[in-house]
């Protein structure tokens, strides 16, 4: 027969396993719940940077606005945004003067090859020039569909200051950022279409005298 002290001990390990098995439980729901509270705030601002360019929609300036959602968005030092014109990847809007170490572009243009997105993080100067300092990046394309669109090469001063959860928040924004560009260059046509005459291919009256 167990004396109280055993039975005491023995309701204080059975507490204590049960609080631990407690605290394990909360903590995994704790998890799930910042892990969706982290999606839910993706989305959230996913759908506030795809209004905001659509605002833009039609504008010239709509490259300049996605490059400046990167800076902001992301806290990066450097932003360009390339698009595709003639089977090349064109550097539309940069903060960097000098962009040849984006290598995954000139292999592009050279070998017109699949483009991939990835990161790169280096103690050295990843920039050839020797005036700015870069030490993580991460190239991501902009497909829609099979279809490449453009790319964008976000940077930093910082070593390993871009992650896998910049990649998972670049990519999401990549997708809408592809239909934003879309929209874009149908809305362009559509609009050039309406001012052009079909049998003469001349300018109409809506190029002179917009609504």
């Amino acid at each position: 027969m167990l004396s109280l002290q055993d039975n005491y001990n023995q309701l204080k390990n059975d507490y204590e396993s049960y609080q631990k098995m407690a605290e394990g439980i909360i903590q995994k729901q704790n998890a799930k719940i910042m892990e969706l509270d982290k999606k839910l705030d993706m989305m959230s601002l996913i759908v506030e940077i795809s209004e905001y360019i659509n605002k833009g929609l039609g504008s010239s300036e709509i490259v300049s606005m996605i490059n400046d959602i990167m800076i902001g968005i992301l806290g990066v030092t450097y932003s360009s945004v390339y698009l595709v014109q003639n089977r090349k990847l064109r550097l539309k809007v940069s903060n960097l003067k000098d962009t040849n170490h984006h290598y995954p572009v000139k292999d592009f243009n050279e070998k017109i090859l699949k483009l991939e997105t990835s990161i790169f993080n280096d103690i050295e100067n990843i920039s050839e020039d020797k005036r700015v300092e870069i030490h993580s990046s991460i190239f991501m394309p902009i497909y829609l569909k099979n279809n490449i669109l453009g790319a964008i090469v976000v940077e930093h001063n910082r070593y390993n200051y871009l992650t896998q959860e910049h990649i998972k928040l670049l990519t999401a924004l990549s997708n809408h950022l592809a239909i934003c560009l879309e929209n874009n260059s149908l809305y362009n046509k559509i609009k050039q279409n309406s001012q052009i005459d079909g049998l003469t291919g001349l300018y109409n009256r809506n190029y002179f005298f917009p609504l």
